[in-house]
């Protein structure tokens, strides 16, 4: 006889996490109650495999560095521990993550910030290194050291557009490996690009990648007030444009 917790679980429709306590006493069950576990959980082949996918998501959870458990649960309480829910968006980078290409497009960039750093602004060879590492972008040391003024559009664009032309088309192909892996996530899942470039630049690079049919936006440095994309401030943006308030439902 089913516990009610358990009637609860195999009575919910909709998709339902379980703790570690609860796999176990399905587990138990198994043998008199298999058919309400597969209607319930048809992409599991048992109990016992979800429960692996528990086990290896709480061993990640305990070794990766920083990565925090999901709320409420702590890595001593496993018998309240769940599989995390499934995201409902997720943000991939740009440059050099959908794609790699030994880091050229991005030695071409570095040497249009380099050369308009000395043209327009008069400064020393590998200063705008230096901002780089002072400041975490280039551009965050112009703004910081006063070249270049956030709420001027003009001067923000001319930069930006001017460091980021590149013939993409020639520098990129289509990516029939690639467009295969996005085509397999999820459909429910929605899909941005969460970039520190410009809009113009990533929608260039999704183009001459084949994939730009299948992403719903474009999170750039803009959006994200010109900080980097390192900072607190711009995931809270990008969660902003994606309608997102839960952190536990994105995947960056």
């Amino acid at each position: 006889t089913l516990s009610i917790k358990q009637e609860e679980i195999f009575n919910d429709s909709s998709y339902k996490v379980m703790t570690l306590k609860e796999l176990f006493q399905l587990i138990e069950t198994r043998s008199s109650c298999s058919n309400q576990i597969q209607h319930h959980y048809p992409n599991q082949s048992s109990p016992t495999n979800h429960i692996l996918h528990l086990y290896r998501q709480h061993q990640l959870d305990s070794i990766i560095p920083g990565r925090r458990l999901l709320h409420g649960t702590s890595g001593s309480n496993i018998d309240d521990y769940t599989l995390r829910p499934k995201p409902a968006v997720v943000f991939f980078d740009c440059d050099d993550c959908l794609y790699f290409d030994q880091w050229t497009i991005a030695g071409h960039l570095t040497d249009k910030i380099e050369n308009h750093c000395q043209k327009e602004f008069g400064l020393p060879t590998g200063y705008a290194y230096t901002l780089y590492k002072k400041h975490g972008t280039a551009l965050r040391g112009l703004i910081a050291e006063g070249y270049l003024s956030k709420d001027c559009s003009v001067s923000m664009d001319g930069f930006l557009d001017k460091v980021h032309d590149l013939p993409i088309h020639e520098l990129l192909s289509p990516d029939v490996p690639l467009r295969d892996m996005v085509l397999k996530i999820d459909p429910s899942i929605r899909i941005f690009v969460f970039t520190a470039s410009v809009s113009h630049h990533a929608q260039r690079c999704l183009e001459a990648l084949g994939i730009a049919d299948l992403v719903e936006g474009i999170i750039d440095v803009k959006d994200c007030q010109f900080e980097t994309k390192h900072s607190i401030s711009s995931f809270h943006i990008a969660m902003e444009k994606a309608g997102i308030d839960d952190p536990e439902a994105c995947v960056f």
